[in-house]
């Protein structure tokens, strides 16, 4: 999906207005693609854009003659800034890249790549706008990932990995220090100086994800972009804890391999988890699809 480079900006500066808003009475008002904070009024002006708070989340209110390209721009990467300020625990998005058949990568880990270069630079943007990106131990061996935004205009967020074992952190370290954070199990044998370590407990052998948020609000991260492994991915869905999921779906066909999402097997279809209200974007050759869930907060 194309995004103008000046709408992605404006974008960007909701992103560091929104924290001053006063969401009673206050929205922020795009014109001429310069974003600033304006009382609500009933009437919207000529090629202006006015988003106002509606009930924690936000509704959007223009006038015809407004781009559209700028009116789906923010239909796309507004959700991930909109976030209540009162929510108990980060908000958590998933977005994976997989193939028709639902594969993340092949038997032998690799993965690179399945998405689109479209798909990538809106990975990045999401990366730009949320407090951390979130994988597991095992995605960072198998793909040493970056993690970065260098796909766009932005600065890097938290970069956080689950895992309770030692890992080579060089592929997370970037030109503008981004911080680091290993969360798990107490150990002190992980000393890498260039993380900050956190623990959490395990409870029946696996790390619980609720503490695992709690622990990260705690470090001033009020929203999540969740990039895998599929054991990660599991047991966020599991708890409840994914409050928007995106699948970029490839025009690939694997026959084999690991599969994105993995759960117990279940009996009957009522028994599948019901995503809500899915929304469908093209980019390039291959498809998105948004859907949103209800998260416990």
């Amino acid at each position: 999906m194309n995004i103008k480079k000046e709408h992605w900006r404006a974008i960007l500066k909701i992103k560091e207005l929104f924290p001053t808003l006063r969401l009673i009475n206050q929205g922020l008002r795009i014109k001429n693609d310069v974003v600033s904070i304006s009382e609500i009024t009933s009437t919207v002006e000529k090629d202006a854009v006015l988003i106002v708070n509606n009930k924690n989340t936000y509704s959007i209110k223009s006038n015809p003659e407004v781009d559209q390209n700028l009116l789906k721009a923010l239909q796309l990467y507004l959700p991930f800034i909109w976030i209540p300020l009162g929510n108990k625990l980060p908000v958590v998005y998933l977005h994976v890249a997989q193939s028709l058949d639902g594969k993340i990568a092949t038997n032998s880990g690799h993965s690179k790549w399945i998405g689109n270069m479209e798909n990538r630079i809106h990975s990045h943007r999401i990366r730009a706008l949320v407090d951390g990106v979130m994988i597991g131990g095992n995605t960072l061996r198998n793909d040493k990932p970056k993690l970065n935004v260098r796909h766009v205009e932005g600065k890097d967020s938290v970069k956080i990995v689950i895992t309770s074992e030692e890992n080579n952190y060089d592929s997370l370290c970037t030109n503008n220090n981004s911080k680091i954070i290993c969360i798990g199990p107490k150990n002190d044998k992980l000393k890498d100086p260039k993380v900050t370590y956190i623990s959490v407990e395990k409870n029946n052998g696996v790390l619980n994800p609720s503490e695992i948020l709690m622990a990260l609000k705690t470090q001033g991260i009020r929203s999540i972009l969740l990039e895998g492994g599929k054991e990660t991915i599991k047991h966020f869905l599991k708890n409840n804890l994914i409050s928007m999921m995106e699948f970029h779906i490839a025009p690939l066909l694997f026959g084999s391999g690991i599969n994105a999402i993995e759960f117990d097997e279940i009996k009957e279809v009522s028994e599948a988890i019901q995503l809500n209200n899915p929304e469908y974007y093209p980019f390039g050759n291959a498809i998105m699809m948004r859907s949103y869930l209800n998260p416990k907060f």
